[in-house]
């Protein structure tokens, strides 16, 4: 197995899975998750043959996986009954992909429970990577991190609608963003070479806040909308020397029960930094901007208070260009 490996991806195995398993510790770290990461590097068939095969360094000797095709061909039947059940579109190449992309990640849901299996990772939860092509096989990065470490995070509510693949917590996307990057950088010329094939961890935090907040105002609104630079802007301003602070709601129009006691004559955009600047000043712990998706940009449209519901997005704006997200869930 180490030969196959070696083929693959030129001998730097080793050097590549330590790279990887220090930028996610740095990045994590970076969000105040502090916790030793293993890399475990799964090299998978794309064809016929039934010998799946896990490299685990530092392990002594690759893990062979008896049972992984099996499992694989149930993945693959359970997700072409569901996608028939909810997709509900007539583009044959759009039901092609999505059909693949839920296969994608079916497979590797089956890797990290084979993985998760093994008595050298207990206690660790496993995150996969969405693959590598190289040849007839697939490589998959994979990092695996304490669980009892994991449990005190946040995790937002998936239940509320399916829209696309979200991430479930900060933490999340982070893991997802450098494993993103792992398998981007085995397509280097000389894969696995690269000092730092995650990429810097300032780029990593923020490319994972920009992800999250989206998906978290997309699953809202069901339309995707780029708030997190609107955001940055409008609290990095001050009024009348005063530093930012108050509320902005994000509502799905949908929502008939929220109703505003001001409404605006005009809605105003959430990238109109200085008008939305000035209407912060309105709104407290009571009081909101109230935000919905027009179709074409994110605006807001008066103030008003919020009553607790898993599809209410809050951003609370906690100071000069400091400003958190989260949803308003009821008991």
């Amino acid at each position: 197995m180490t030969e196959m490996i070696d083929q693959l991806v030129g001998g730097s195995e080793q050097h590549f899975r330590s790279c990887v398993q220090h930028g996610i510790e740095r990045a994590l770290s970076k969000i105040g998750l502090d916790v030793d990461a293993c890399v475990v590097l799964g090299i998978l068939s794309t064809d016929s043959d039934p010998s799946h095969r896990i490299y685990a360094e530092p392990v002594e000797s690759s893990l062979f996986i008896h049972n992984f095709s099996v499992a694989s061909h149930l993945s693959e039947e359970r997700t072409d009954s569901k996608l028939e059940r909810n997709i509900s579109d007539s583009y044959v190449r759009l039901r092609g992909e999505r059909a693949s992309t839920h296969f994608s990640r079916s497979r590797a849901g089956d890797l990290v429970t084979a993985i998760e299996e093994q008595y050298e990772f207990e206690g660790c939860t496993f995150f996969s990577s969405r693959f590598a092509p190289i040849g007839d096989y697939e490589m998959r990065t994979c990092v695996g991190l304490p669980t009892i470490d994991l449990e005190p995070f946040p995790q937002v509510d998936l239940s509320i609608a399916e829209w696309g693949f979200v991430v479930p917590s900060l933490q999340d996307a982070v893991i997802d963003e450098c494993l993103i990057r792992a398998d981007r950088a085995i397509w280097l010329p000389r894969p696995g070479e690269d000092l730092r094939p995650v990429g810097a961890t300032e780029d990593i935090v923020q490319a994972a806040v920009v992800r999250l907040i989206d998906e978290l105002v997309g699953r809202t609104t069901e339309m995707p909308v780029d708030l997190f630079y609107a955001l940055n802007a409008l609290t990095s301003l001050s009024y009348e020397g005063a530093r930012a602070g108050g509320r902005v709601a994000i509502v799905n129009p949908s929502r008939m029960d929220v109703v505003p006691k001001v409404r605006f004559e005009r809605q105003v955009s959430v990238h109109d930094a200085r008008i939305m600047r000035k209407l912060l000043e309105l709104s407290d712990d009571n009081i909101a901007i109230l935000c919905y998706d027009q179709g074409y940009s994110l605006c807001a449209y008066g103030l008003g208070a919020c009553h607790p519901a898993p599809d209410i997005v809050e951003i609370r704006v906690l100071g000069h260009a400091q400003w958190g997200a989260s949803e308003i869930s009821g008991e």
